[in-house]
């Protein structure tokens, strides 16, 4: 139900945006124009008229490329907006349940509590430990991929819906209101939205968060958090290998299939196949596939500068595991957390029309990054 709300989100604000009457003032501005192609030979009437109407169509381009522009930043806008709604009143809901250890930590405390005979808790505390371990790192690394594939499609698609909308709303004013081809496709996109991300978070997440705890309770599987009466540590070194080695093989993974199943068969209905085509297509563009390995690397970097890098003191003194694990939670939580904002950067906000209000400091650094708005370029396009 949360998933559908927030596909009707998107609709909702691609009709009331774009389907309501532009109000914008288009003033024209003052401006000097040099055209070679005007011919001097001709009468000096001929030679004005010439010159307005090229004046005219220079004047036409650019306020075309400005409203162009202004779409592109609501499409980018209302990417932010419907990610935030994602990620906390559905992602966050399902990676917890799915990654949840409290049965663990009150099976722990219970244990002190009644002072089992030590030689019978000693192993059950062992794999009690384990399993909190491997699900806090786990957590921690679904909620950065989550994270970013949500940003990516939904670039994609809402830039994809934007960019259709905004090109039948010029040929519409040929016509008395939009035709019943763009009306179709409206509600076509909107099925395909939906389809989407209810597939996303009842399959893809699952199957991410399950190859992603596999990984992790292997590459860590020496990683002794309770031996006995021996705790176990590892460095900040350690914890950076584990992060280098699943970047060396994420980037082999486009990650399609985390929203569209491969075996899936063609839909019934060729317009919305249409559609996804056009996405799978994007998808699999090198223009995706460098957005998102840089999405990722300043997600992972983020997460270590902001987070599990202030539990080490320095790269090579270890840490207790037991005191790593239980603040693991806190460092995931940053994805659910606004970023601090400098004095700088709330005058901007003072001054500005529509300051950028962003959900975490990750969608803030990737808000620097071209590659992501090259990719809403061409999905606009």
């Amino acid at each position: 139900a949360l998933a559908a709300y927030g596909a009707a989100k998107l609709v909702g604000w691609a009709w009331t945006k774009y389907r309501s009457e532009d109000t914008e003032d288009n003033q024209n501005e003052n401006f000097e124009l040099h055209d070679d192609n005007i011919n001097l030979n001709q009468p000096l009437s001929a030679v004005h008229q010439q010159h307005n109407a090229n004046v005219r169509d220079h004047q036409s381009r650019r306020n075309l490329m400005r409203k162009r522009r202004h779409q592109v930043n609501k499409c980018y806008l209302e990417t932010i907006v419907t990610l935030e709604t994602f990620m906390n009143h559905k992602l966050k809901q399902i990676i917890e349940k799915n990654l949840d250890f409290s049965t663990q930590t009150k099976q722990l405390k219970e244990m002190k509590k009644s002072k089992q005979i030590i030689e019978k808790s000693g192993v059950i505390k062992e794999k009690l430990w384990d399993d909190i371990k491997v699900k806090s790192i786990t957590r921690m690394f679904s909620t950065i991929y989550a994270h970013t594939l949500l940003t990516l499609t939904l670039t994609i698609q809402i830039h994809l819906l934007g960019g259709r909308i905004f090109r039948d709303k010029l040929d519409s004013r040929n016509r008395n209101g939009p035709s019943e081809e763009s009306c179709d496709y409206d509600y076509t996109h909107k099925v395909v939205l939906m389809n989407t991300f209810e597939y996303f978070f009842e399959n893809g997440v699952l199957q991410l968060i399950a190859e992603l705890e596999a990984f992790v309770e292997n590459e860590t599987e020496h990683w002794v958090v309770l031996s006995g009466d021996d705790l176990g540590s590892v460095t900040m070194q350690d914890f950076s290998s584990i992060t280098d080695k699943i970047r060396s093989i994420e980037r082999k993974n486009t990650f399609v299939d985390f929203f569209f199943p491969m075996n899936q068969a063609r839909a019934v209905d060729e317009l919305q196949q249409n559609i996804i085509d056009e996405v799978l297509d994007i998808m699999e563009s090198p223009v995706f596939l460098e957005a998102k390995d840089e999405c990722l690397s300043l997600s992972f970097e983020t997460m270590k500068v902001n987070g599990w890098a202030k539990l080490f003191r320095d790269e090579s003194s270890p840490e207790l595991l037991v005191n790593l694990v239980g603040q693991l939670k806190k460092v995931t939580n940053t994805f659910y957390e606004a970023p601090s904002v400098s004095n700088s950067e709330l005058e901007q906000m003072i001054w500005a029309e529509n300051p950028m209000k962003f959900p975490n400091p990750y969608i803030k650094g990737m808000d620097r990054l071209e590659s992501l708005k090259e990719l809403g370029d061409i999905s606009f396009n």
